[in-house]
C-alpha cells in the first residue's frame, strides 16, 4: 500500500451495528471508531509542518474534531486515577482503598 498524503481519510461503516471506523493520516495514522458521529462534514485543521516550517491546513474528519473537542474530561479522569491507590490483596484475600473515593465521586471530578 502506498503512503497517503497528510489529511487523507479512509472510512468504513457497518450499517447493521451503525459503527464507523475511520483512519486519518496526520503526522501518523490516527484510527477511531464511533457509533454516534460521521466523517462528513470534513473540517480544516491547522497543523504544523516541519517540512515546510509553517502552519498548514489539512482536512480533518468530523469524528476526529468531535473527539478532540470532548477528550479533555477523559484526560482529567486519567490524571486523577494516577493519584489513587487501588486495593491491594492482603493476607485474607480482601482489599481496601487507602483513600475513600467512590466511582461516582471520580466521575464528578473528571467532568
Amino acid at each position: 500500500m502506498e503512503k497517503q498524503s497528510r489529511g487523507y481519510c479512509y472510512s468504513l461503516v457497518d450499517s447493521s451495528s451503525n459503527l464507523l471506523l475511520c483512519s486519518w493520516h496526520d503526522n501518523n495514522v490516527v484510527c477511531v471508531a464511533s457509533n454516534c458521529d460521521s466523517v462528513e462534514p470534513q473540517n480544516e485543521a491547522k497543523r504544523w509542518s516541519a517540512k515546510e516550517r509553517k502552519s498548514i491546513h489539512v482536512l480533518q474528519p468530523n469524528v476526529l474534531r468531535t473527539y478532540n473537542t470532548y477528550m479533555g474530561g477523559v484526560d482529567q479522569l486519567d490524571q486523577i486515577l494516577l493519584f489513587i491507590e487501588f486495593p491491594s490483596e492482603n493476607a485474607d484475600g480482601g482489599g481496601q482503598f487507602s483513600r475513600g473515593y467512590s466511582v461516582r465521586q471520580l466521575t464528578m471530578l473528571g467532568s
